[in-house]
């Protein structure tokens, strides 16, 4: 979803102080900066769109639990990708939730089938993953983004660690480019992971460490 950039690039300089900021308090720090722009909407919304923030974990669906991001959310509630319901369940003065078309309705439910065996194959046994399609703008004729959500919590037991997390992002956007004879597609895979550990004992004493990095790829499809 590709957005003007303010003139004044405000949210540059607040891009520049969360980088600088632990990531050990990444949604803290969000929140924080956030507030210090929060009246003005441009720059505001390109900082948000430009800051990930590790996911946190819904419990609420009998379906099993799915992972709590910006992609999923509407208002204070969040959508999950097995049973396509909010929760918590949204007031009724909140109005219609917002809802993706039917044939990406299927990709994603087919996705999120695939990645529970991919996280049992590369990931731990506590891993959990989420995969959220939507359209591009809106506009399902301009294209569709798949975004891949993994957060991996350490087994303190087995690792001996107090605390511990790999938390990723992973968006795969995909543009049809119409003005273009050859029909070519465009695709922009944006991927990013956050790693925090944390270790308090005898031998080492407290140790706490956390980084993080993002990667953005493309290329065209004839």
């Amino acid at each position: 979803m590709e957005q003007k950039e303010p003139e004044n690039k405000l949210y540059k300089n607040c891009l520049h102080l969360y980088k600088l900021l632990s990531p050990n308090n990444a949604e803290y720090n969000f929140n924080a900066i956030s507030s210090l722009i929060y009246e003005d909407d441009e720059n505001l919304s390109t900082f948000t769109q430009k800051v990930e923030v590790p996911t946190t974990i819904c419990e609420e669906d009998k379906k099993g639990e799915f992972l709590c991001c910006e992609f999923n959310r509407d208002g204070d509630s969040y959508r999950s990708p097995y049973t396509n319901k909010y929760f918590p369940k949204p007031e009724e003065e909140d109005g219609a939730m917002k809802e993706i078309p039917s044939d990406l309705r299927v990709l994603e439910e087919k996705f999120n089938k695939i990645f529970k065996y991919y996280i049992k194959a590369y990931y731990s046994p506590n891993a959990i993953c989420s995969v959220y399609c939507d359209t591009v703008d809106e506009d399902m004729e301009k294209g569709f983004l798949v975004n891949v959500r993994i957060k991996s919590p350490i087994d303190s037991k087995t690792k001996s660690l107090n605390a511990g997390c790999w938390d990723s992002n992973n968006i795969i956007e995909v543009k049809y480019v119409h003005d273009d004879p050859s029909r070519k597609i465009e695709y922009r895979i944006s991927s990013s992971a956050y790693l925090t550990l944390n270790v308090d004992n005898e031998e080492t004493g407290k140790i706490s460490a956390s980084g993080y990095t993002i990667k953005t790829v493309y290329f065209l499809l004839v």
